[in-house]
């Protein structure tokens, strides 16, 4: 049985009515009630005028201005931060007579706390607080199962009774001095590195300086041997003032295994991760239960709308160009979508760190719970790794390409011509070799730079008229090949070199066209001239010398050579 089930379920066997107030939206649930003539009742509004009105019809009329105080909002929030339950006195109408009634406010998960009621006698009436001993039953019945050991602590008389058990070390004992505890502390029992610590969190000047002030609640965590080996211990103090007299209550908690998860939480995770976030798909809501302390820009750590803050965050965050892909990614609809397809969804996107100025990040989400919609969400630093890719990417690029136009130099056109003619064997192509005619005469009289520019000009000009699939490289100096795949028969093939010689055309103004430059094409197909690329590329380039020899700007196939004499035109 879960903590919260065990709670419920002693509260439930101590008071004949328990109710559920939620402080952030103001409602009140019952949970048990042991008549019909329940206090409490199901309501959306537990507010300050629905308690007068409560009071003014059930409460006598001496208590109504206390019992609207103890139930007032910030009464129950002030339970709730502290941690320690409240208790209070009053008294019902029931008929002609009147009924005393002990209240408890006991804190509960999230931002709730349980208002439980039961019958007392008349006699207690009179004591606001009920006896200690009765507290301290109450205590052990709903926490005892929460515990591993549970000790009382006078604080008049420094005795130690030990009220709950298990085997820890030298704890054992059912009553003792409290300084022969801080003794055991500081021996094998305790683990060294923790002496220092569990004895100042126990020593008496800090029970005392702890007992006189405001707080109810204190914990601290050690090492204590069990079984024959160390394991983590949750120590938690409660202060307990009742009667003129002020107790502690020390508990002991094993959280080795908690702990475990923790350290292999925050290496793993929280070192790598900006933040992990707990969210309900259903509720819209989330919690984000740990994060980095790095100064990146975070969203907030507990939301009841999820929708509404993504996009908040993406337009203050985000940047610009990765807006409106993260806030479409990010949608719970298109979340559940993908993890229902691909159980994961993840994207990166750059995120503007105030600090260190551009980041890229990497936001996953899977499913906790797929019935219920629950689900993580974490995000991750990947700018080492993005940046890294950038140079990778760059220097695979500069090794690909010519430096000049950016087009595929020699090497790696030929490579993926020959990678497709692999793959796709049975489909018809074109390698087209095209030269420059002239152009020795513009680098002569307009200058490299002019050049250099028309080269440039040309590739931008080739590769836009051209499908994704075709490919386009600078082999040489003016030297260009263009492969087609998918063309079949000449006519297409011819129109698309013709195509290349107008776009040359288009190109030139008066200071070119002075310089004689026009475009000459030679074109080898696949198969029929050849089904390796080294034969292609060289029946190509006789072709092209052909048409340089006939006149130049022109556009000769590999075939229309056959009957020629062209031995003389082989390099």
């Amino acid at each position: 049985m879960k903590n919260a089930e065990r709670y419920l379920s002693a509260l439930f066997g101590l008071y004949t009515e328990v109710a559920d107030i939620d402080l952030k939206k103001g409602t009140c649930r019952l949970l048990s009630a042991g008549s019909s003539s329940a206090l409490f009742q199901n309501t959306d509004t537990f507010t300050a005028p629905y308690l007068a009105a409560l009071a003014e019809q059930h409460i006598v009329p001496e208590d109504r201005k206390a019992f609207c105080q103890f139930f007032h909002s910030e009464n129950l929030r002030s339970v709730w931060r502290s941690g320690t339950p409240r208790e209070f006195c009053f008294s019902r109408i029931s008929g002609v007579a009147t009924q005393p009634i002990l209240a408890s406010i006991v804190p509960a998960t999230e931002y709730n706390v349980l208002c439980a009621l039961r019958f007392v006698e008349p006699s207690c009436k009179a004591e606001p607080e009920i006896s200690y001993s009765l507290f301290l039953h109450q205590f052990m019945q709903i926490l005892e199962k929460l515990f591993d050991v549970i000790i009382e602590l006078d604080m008049e008389t420094e005795k130690a009774r030990v009220l709950q058990t298990a085997d820890y070390g030298d704890i054992e004992k059912t009553e003792f001095d409290w300084t022969d505890f801080l003794a055991f502390c500081q021996t094998e029992g305790v683990h060294g590195e923790d002496h220092a610590i569990l004895g100042g969190f126990l020593s008496m000047e800090a029970l005392r300086k702890f007992a006189d002030g405001s707080a109810k609640h204190r914990s601290a965590e050690a090492r204590l041997i069990r079984n024959g080996v160390y394991i983590w211990v949750n120590f938690e103090i409660f202060c307990i003032q009742m009667s003129g007299k002020t107790r502690l209550l020390i508990t002991l908690h094993d959280i080795d295994q908690k702990k475990l998860l923790q350290s292999i939480v925050e290496r793993y995770v929280y070192k790598n991760c900006d933040y992990f976030i707990y969210l309900d798909a259903n509720k819209n809501s989330y919690i984000m239960f740990g994060c980095n302390n790095s100064g990146t820009p975070l969203p907030p750590a507990v939301c009841d709308d999820y929708a509404t803050e993504l996009v908040k965050y993406a337009q203050d965050f985000v940047a610009p160009e990765d807006v409106e892909m993260t806030i479409r990614e990010m949608q719970l609809d298109r979340v559940i979508e993908q993890l229902e397809k691909h159980e994961e969804h993840s994207f990166n996107v750059g995120v503007m760190d105030p600090v260190k100025g551009y980041t890229y990040k990497r936001l996953q989400y899977i499913y906790y719970d797929r019935p219920n919609k629950m689900i993580l969400l974490t995000r991750t630093d990947i700018t080492d790794v993005y940046e890294g890719e950038k140079k990778l990417k760059k220097a695979k690029r500069e090794a690909q390409t010519d430096s000049l136009t950016g087009l595929y130099n020699h090497k790696t056109s030929l490579r993926l011509i020959e990678k497709h003619l692999e793959a796709y064997p049975n489909i018809p192509a074109a390698l087209l070799f095209i030269d420059l005619d002239n152009f020795k005469q513009v680098n002569d009289h307009l200058g490299h730079q002019r050049g250099d520019d028309l080269l440039c000009s040309i590739g931008e000009q080739f590769q836009g008229a051209l499908r994704p699939t075709d490919i386009l490289g600078r082999i040489g100096g003016d030297e260009f090949i263009a492969f087609l795949p998918a063309m079949k028969g000449i006519e297409p093939i011819k129109r698309c070199a013709e195509r290349f010689q107008a776009i040359f055309t288009a190109l030139l103004d008066d200071p070119l066209r002075s310089c004689g430059v026009s475009c000459s094409i030679g074109v080898a197909r696949y198969p029929e001239d050849g089904t390796a690329c080294a034969t292609l590329l060289r029946k190509a380039d006789t072709a092209l010398y052909f048409s340089k020899r006939s006149g130049k700007n022109q556009v000769t196939f590999a075939n229309q050579l056959v009957n020629e004499d062209f031995s003389d035109f082989i390099k």
